[in-house]
């Protein structure tokens, strides 16, 4: 480091550089500290990228939400994409306590654990965290298509989905129950409630627990 150099022969920087020993630590400190400036902005500004944007933009927009908002007339499933991710149990033998999932792309790289509120240390992410950002994400992709064929503007529309897992009367084991709370600033209420009751009607997550999982929907 060149810290330890001028340390080391203090006289020397007087003789190569024209300045002095005090002077040239005064420069390199300004530097570094300059450096570290640059570097927590740099890294704020992602974190705000990240708040209020997620990723990268993508160039074709208009003609994604085009496509998606294309009725399909076919006699069964159409496939356009599958996700495919690995779980591993990790040290406990017991993937909801210390496991591992990953994608296969790479894309999505994350620890699982119990959450502190059920006794585990909270060093991971969970099944029901994993499924809220899912389902809210997708309800949000069905409320924008919805609301553009309605007139609506959902480009500050914001999902929150609340995932609850607890003990099932019906067979003394586990079960799921769902909140979503929709709010779309600026646009009529009742306009509003329409649109939300739509996207629920047609979102691929709302289709898939139908029957087997009590969602509440809100708009607020």
């Amino acid at each position: 480091m060149v810290f330890d150099y001028i340390d080391k022969y203090p006289y020397r920087t007087k003789q190569v550089l024209g300045i002095s020993y005090e002077q040239l630590r005064s420069l390199l400190n300004c530097a570094i500290k300059r450096h570290q400036d640059i570097k927590i902005k740099q890294e704020s500004q992602k974190i705000r990228i990240n708040a209020f944007g997620g990723g990268l933009m993508n160039p074709n927009t208009k003609e994604l939400m085009q496509q998606l908002g294309q009725q399909y007339e076919g006699a069964v499933m159409k496939p356009l994409y599958t996700a495919v991710v690995i779980v591993t149990p990790g040290q406990e033998g017991h993937a909801r306590m210390s496991g591992h999932a990953r994608s296969d792309d790479g894309l999505l790289d994350l620890n699982l654990a119990f959450p502190t509120k059920l006794g585990g240390h909270g060093q991971g992410t969970n099944p029901e965290q994993l499924f809220a950002a899912g389902y809210a994400a997708c309800f949000h992709g069905t409320l924008a298509l919805v609301s553009t064929k309605a007139g609506i503007d959902a480009s500050t529309a914001t999902v929150t989905c609340a995932v609850t897992i607890g003990r099932d009367p019906a067979d003394g084991g586990y079960i799921l129950s769902a909140k979503l709370t929709v709010a779309l600033p600026g646009e009529d209420r009742e306009k509003s409630q329409q649109v939300v009751a739509q996207a629920y009607k047609l979102c691929p997550y709302s289709k898939a627990i139908h029957g087997n999982v009590d969602v509440e929907v809100t708009v607020a």
